[in-house]
């Protein structure tokens, strides 16, 4: 899906990223900085990649980061109105021409084996039906590295609080995030275990 910088006025690109900023500030006012915490995300990445595979656009979050370092970045995610904010967040940030927005299920993906120098996801592996049948397309499409993260049970204790500030609740489909590195030792990658206070890193490096 092109989204274009033409196509948003500067009046919805200004109140998409104050809905964003309002947000992040909730976010840490219960003590989780978002972007902080997809920098880290970004700092596992091998600075040599020129095209990035992201799974789970979300609101573009990582996305915009993952922009601003590498040049080509195709993100995925099932929810095209959530990728129309995170193409709103990326015009904000001046990095949209480097993205390409894919509406699509992660866990088919038209694409030729190892299309891509690494596949990245964040914060998404709770929200899939099908965690493993996403996981392996990631393998087949990732040609040197993997990086994948989500919340760990300090994290997730901030986003149901967030959830339960907003007046919602936050579903957490697939839980079982520690057997991902083991998934990945299986398929030949080199995986290291990245810990942090609000989300645990896999860097998995195609052996």
């Amino acid at each position: 899906m092109e989204i274009q910088q033409n196509q948003f006025s500067p009046e919805e690109i200004q109140k998409n990223h104050t809905v964003y900023a309002e947000r992040s500030a909730v976010y840490k006012s219960f003590g989780f900085d978002r972007e902080e915490a997809a920098r880290k995300i970004v700092h596992y990445l091998f600075k040599d990649h020129r095209s990035i595979l992201e799974i789970g656009t979300g609101r573009g979050y990582l996305t915009t980061i993952l922009a601003q370092f590498f040049d080509r970045i195709v993100s995925v995610d099932i929810d095209s109105n959530e990728q129309n904010s995170a193409g709103l967040n990326a015009a904000y940030h001046g990095v949209l021409n480097k993205i390409e927005f894919v509406p699509a299920d992660a866990g088919k993906l038209d694409y030729p084996e190892r299309s891509f120098d690494a596949v990245v996801s964040a914060f998404t592996f709770h929200h899939l039906e099908l965690p493993f049948k996403v996981i392996s397309e990631m393998i087949r499409l990732a040609d040197r590295q993997i990086v994948i993260s989500d919340f760990n049970l300090n994290g997730f204790k901030i986003v149901e609080k967030v959830h339960n500030y907003e007046g919602r609740t936050h579903g957490i489909i697939s839980g079982d995030f520690d057997i991902v590195g083991v998934y990945l030792k299986e398929h030949n990658f080199n995986v290291t275990v990245f810990e942090y206070e609000h989300q645990k890193i896999y860097s998995a490096v195609r052996n």
